[in-house]
């Protein structure tokens, strides 16, 4: 009979516990957010101390759980936190604003998930014009080669169709300002408001949009849906013509 995931991830601890360098550890993933399958794994965030110049990560069964782990000094983590927001992403600091402590041994871990609780708090700075004009081109030209490829079937297109859809909601996340988690998440993240308060996440507030990504993922074997949320994600962003189309910007030389 498999063991408690608890008594797998105090066994692994034991060995980390005996390094004056180790911290403390925090539980995060879905095992802290309450969602886990059968084939989740346990992930496990380690807090080391500034003395240690590396970081480590990996894999491990423990009882029959993968636990896998990531071991960063404080300050990595908190650059971590920070590289994360400015590029419009929330993923490291939501691992910890959901964590659970596990082990903290003078109060490092808890200064972090508190610092992580208050960063995923803050609101991401709006595209500038490059950025949306850009974008804007990106999708029309996605659509433009998705559309190219349609008449040789769905086996042809159907990377694209998925990577140009992926395209569509990150411009879209990034437009609104709203961080999206990894795809394998990404369908209970837009229709279940339970599952992104579990990871303290925004959702999207255009119910029309997320209307119209399930109908994407529904409807696959057709353009339609996919050409409608790409027209709909371009005029939210202040429309698009090919013909005409250009874009001056300055360059710093040195």
């Amino acid at each position: 009979m498999m063991k408690n995931w608890n008594s797998a991830v105090d066994k692994f601890l034991d060995e980390w516990k005996s390094k004056k360098w180790f911290e403390g550890a925090l539980l995060s993933g879905s095992y802290a957010a309450g969602t886990q399958s059968r084939n989740s794994d346990v992930d496990i965030m380690i807090v080391l101390s500034d003395k240690i110049k590396w970081q480590q990560r990996g894999n491990l069964v423990v009882d029959g759980f993968l636990l896998e782990y990531i071991a960063n000094p404080a300050s990595l983590w908190r650059k971590s936190f920070e590289d994360d927001f400015k590029s419009g992403k929330k993923v490291w600091v939501s691992m910890f604003a959901i964590g659970k402590v596990l082990f903290d041994k003078n109060g490092l871990v808890v200064k972090l998930k508190e610092e992580a609780e208050d960063i995923i708090k803050k609101t991401f700075r709006k595209m500038d014009t490059k950025e949306i004009e850009m974008a804007k081109f990106h999708l029309w030209d996605g659509l433009n080669k998705l559309e190219s490829l349609s008449e040789e079937g769905f086996s042809k297109y159907s990377p694209l169709y998925y990577l140009h859809l992926s395209k569509i909601i990150n411009f879209y996340a990034s437009f609104v300002r709203i961080s999206i988690p990894a795809v394998s998440k990404l369908y209970r993240f837009l229709n279940d408001p339970g599952f992104r308060n579990k990871y303290k996440m925004e959702g999207f507030s255009d119910r029309k949009f997320i209307y119209m990504v399930n109908d994407c993922l529904e409807d696959y074997l057709s353009l339609t849906a996919i050409e409608r949320l790409n027209q709909y994600v371009i005029e939210k962003m202040g429309g698009f013509e090919i013909d005409g189309w250009t874009f001056r910007t300055k360059f710093e030389t040195k």
